[in-house]
């Protein structure tokens, strides 16, 4: 993590005060509660992470950059992680904050590596925005980390939580957006034996370590959605898209 990075900002002590008071009180909920139990059995399962902000270098940021610039609002930045909510349910507790406070919910990927920099895991992540591309996150991390490296995706809402999961649905073949991993020349241990790794796990869910082809194919995904049509799905609405 080079010190000469500018970290992103972070929530305003006296919303976070009165925040964190409304939280608690929904730890107290069933919902709450839920969430509360199963992110201890998740933070148990991801403890020791392969992949780390660490390893991110200026390979792994030029990498990203240059892929995802299509469809992201900046380039990737590094974010203080205030570990005040919930691990692994950042999407419930970036809803929750933007319920509550001013801040809207910014959605996009959450940047890991290897020790050299250049094999790379992108998972989808939830924080709020202060202003315009300035982010905090309150989401603990569930392997302890202090930092988190963000690149935001445009209208990420609207194009992923209504058309990619309403294409799954329907029964269409939606490409896998969720984690996003590839390789730009990875030459450390750590790195090789990541992707043994995760070739094994990622292969029980359907998922596979992406070309950089296969990259800019889910960009495009991206690039391209359209809300063509409405159709009517569990008493709800879902917007879908032909690709």
């Amino acid at each position: 993590m080079s010190s000469k990075q500018s970290i992103s900002s972070v929530m305003p002590k006296k919303d976070l005060k009165k925040f964190i008071k409304k939280y608690n009180k929904w730890l107290g909920t069933a919902d709450g509660k839920k969430c509360f139990d199963d992110a201890v059995v998740l933070r148990e399962q991801g403890k020791n992470p392969v992949l780390k902000t660490d390893g991110v270098n200026q390979h792994t940021l030029q990498a990203v950059k240059e892929l995802f610039a299509p469809i992201s609002s900046c380039p990737p930045v590094l974010i203080k992680i205030v570990p005040k909510c919930l691990n692994n349910m950042c999407f419930k507790n970036a809803d929750l904050i933007m319920e509550h406070t001013k801040y809207k919910r910014r959605s996009g990927y959450n940047i890991t590596s290897c020790d050299c920099g250049k094999f790379v895991s992108m998972e989808i992540h939830s924080l709020n925005e202060v202003k315009k591309d300035k982010f905090f996150d309150l989401t603990r991390d569930f392997g302890g980390e202090k930092y988190k490296w963000f690149c935001p995706i445009a209208d990420f809402d609207g194009k992923y939580i209504d058309i990619v999961n309403c294409k799954k649905q329907m029964g269409g073949v939606a490409r896998d957006l969720d984690y996003i991993a590839f390789d730009v020349g990875c030459n450390c241990g750590r790195g090789q034996y990541a992707k043994e790794m995760m070739k094994v796990q990622m292969s029980h869910m359907g998922l596979s370590i992406k070309s950089i082809d296969e990259v800019r194919e889910c960009v495009e995904e991206w690039k391209t959605a359209r809300y063509i049509k409405k159709i009517e799905m569990g008493g709800g609405f879902c917007a879908y898209h032909f690709p």
